[in-house]
Formats: structure tokens, sequence, C-alpha cells
């Protein structure tokens, strides 16, 4: 019986010890904020991206050419967060394609996957750097 009790003893502390020496801890909005935050460029296009945070389930981006708009006059999206990436669902009443945005290297990967009557899926890429 004695050893019973050591048994489960040592199991009750096994299972209630904090242990964060393999789980992944999921991405703060403050280290989301930090890493999305701001405002982005591709100096090919001049297209600008303004990425911020209003809770920790969604961001606002806006989008615009410096070429041709200001930012007043961009368009305006919603990604959520999944993990560490900013997603934006197909919306096939705006006819806006399903895109997700990284962090690369310092750089924000703007992926968007191309809509049409193909059969395979075609991903367009686009990098931006901090303004």
């Amino acid at each position: 019986m004695l050893a019973f009790n050591k048994i489960f003893l040592f199991l009750i502390i096994w299972f209630l010890y904090p242990s964060n020496g393999y789980s992944q801890k999921s991405v703060t909005i403050t280290q989301l904020q930090k890493q999305y935050g701001g405002t982005w460029i591709d100096r090919k296009t001049t297209r600008c991206l303004q990425i911020t945070f209003d809770n920790d389930r969604f961001a606002t981006i806006i989008d615009w050419t410096r070429k041709y708009q200001s930012r007043e006059h961009g368009d305006v999206y919603t990604a959520y967060i999944k993990k560490d990436t900013l997603v934006m669902p197909e919306d096939k009443d705006h006819h806006a394609p399903y895109s997700e945005i990284t962090i690369e290297n310092n750089k924000l990967i703007y992926r968007t996957k191309s809509t049409g009557i193909q059969k395979i899926s075609i991903w367009d890429k686009q990098v931006f750097s901090r303004k």
C-alpha cells in the first residue's frame, strides 16, 4: 500500500508540475504588434500596407498604392490571427482571394491564392519591408 501511495503522489506531482520545455506557447498580441504592426512597403510597386491590431483575434490592414492614392483612400481588410499568421479568407462577394501574411527574415510576405477555374492552386507572393 505504501508503494501505491508513493506512485500515486509521484503521478499527481508529475501531471501538475508546469512544464514548458517542449510545449509551443501561443504568440501574444504584444508579440504580434511588434512583428506585424506598422507600415510596410513594396518598393517595386509602391504598394503599402498598414497593419494595426484592435484585439487579440483580428488585425486591420489598410492597403494602398502611393503612386495612385493616399492612405485615407486605401482598401481596408480584416485578417484573423491563426498562430503567428494573419489570414484573410476568400470573399466571393467582393472577389477577394484567400491570403496569408507571414514574417520571414524581417520581411513581410503576402501570399495570395489565385482564384479562377483552374484545378490547381497558384500562389502569388509579394515581399514588403518596413517603412
